[in-house]
Parts: C-alpha cells; structure tokens; sequence
C-alpha cells in the first residue's frame, strides 16, 4: 500500500490524500486520520471504468484501486510571497 500526503505536514486538516493498493489482494484501506475529510474519486467507481460496488462502506480498497481524500471545507487564504507594492 502507498500513502500519499500533499500539503502543509502542520496542518493536516487541509491535506490531500491518496491512497494506492499496490497488491493483487484487497486490503484494509486507511480512513483519513481527520474528520474533515471526504472522498473526492475512488478508481473502481463506474464512472472512472471500474467494477462498480453498491456500497463502499466496508472500508476495503479492491485489488490495484485508489482513493484520494480531500478537505471538506477550504483552506484559509495564505499567501506564499508577498504582494508587490502598487503604484511602485
């Protein structure tokens, strides 16, 4: 299994998350660590070409498959690099 995290390690609310099965078995998928996450794709889903589920609830990622989870709410603005002056 290959666990992804992208996004500030600080604050781990406002991660994204991938979670890969590497192996031809189904494993135990990880829930995300925050509430504030949800699921933004699941590669099994129908409508990516996967082997449709009704329910994803057993928490398992099938053989190969992948999920990613995303903030469920934004961010707050940070800037990266300071606004240039105007009228400089």
């Amino acid at each position: 299994m290959l666990v992804l995290h992208r996004g500030m390690p600080a604050d781990p609310d406002f991660q994204v998350v991938s979670v890969f099965n590497l192996s031809s078995l189904p494993v135990l998928a990880p829930a995300p660590s925050h509430v504030t996450h949800r699921v933004l794709l699941r590669s099994e889903d129908l409508r990516f070409g996967g082997n449709h589920r009704e329910s994803f609830d057993d928490g398992s990622l099938l053989p190969y498959e992948c999920i990613v989870y995303v903030p469920a709410v934004s961010p707050p603005e940070t800037p990266l690099f300071d606004k240039p002056e105007q009228g400089a």
